[in-house]
């Protein structure tokens, strides 16, 4: 009797123990389901943000992320924002470049934005973004600057690329100094194209 009363304790202590084990390994499984979600939300943070083309109605928002997302970005003429624009290539584009033109603003009024990338809005710790519109100016003429953009294998087009650059005087006979920052998208064929006349000193 005593053997089989000890006999029977230790299948108990055995079956314990086999219970445990099987706890355990539910609680290794879980940690790397919680680690992941927590990488995707950092790669879905705004970086490299630019604001660039403002002009009297017009702000153009870019940035980049680690992740393939939509975007969009949320802004108005006070923090309580209340309009929406979406990436220039279309409201559903995915994609880690992210490319967001702003039209029908007012001239010289300050603008509050918030990035929104995917399901991470970036709204600058919560005192948003801002830019102010120029002045009512408008340029007339046509004066284009051109180029074409490929990735480091010389053959494939760069898509999507986002152009940045600025104009400078340099035979003395225009505006001192540099202008704005003003940007373009690569197009499908690798080229992108500018109408400098738009482009205003800073």
């Amino acid at each position: 009797n005593r053997k089989v009363g000890a006999l029977k304790r230790a299948k108990k202590e055995e079956g314990r123990r086999t219970l445990m084990k099987k706890k355990l390994l539910v609680g290794i499984f879980i940690i790397p389901l919680t680690f992941g979600i927590i990488s995707l939300s950092e790669a879905s943070i705004p970086k490299e943000i630019r604001t660039t083309n403002v002009t009297d109605s017009q702000i153009i928002l870019s940035w980049i992320t680690d992740a393939q997302e939509t975007c969009q970005v949320n802004y108005g003429q006070t923090p309580a924002l209340g309009q929406t624009a979406y990436d220039m290539r279309g409201q559903n584009m995915v994609d880690d470049t992210h490319y967001v033109k702003i039209t029908g603003l007012s001239p010289e009024t300050l603008y509050y934005f918030e990035l929104v990338s995917g399901m991470t809005v970036d709204n600058n710790n919560g005192v948003y973004y801002q830019c102010r519109t120029g002045a009512n100016i408008k340029p007339s003429g046509l004066d284009y600057a051109f180029g074409k953009v490929l990735k480091s294998d010389a053959q494939t087009y760069a898509t999507g690329t986002i152009v940045y650059f600025k104009l400078s005087d340099a035979d003395a006979k225009g505006s001192p100094g540099e202008s704005a920052v003003w940007s373009v998208l690569v197009d499908a064929n690798g080229y992108w194209s500018e109408n400098l006349i738009n482009i205003r000193t800073q």
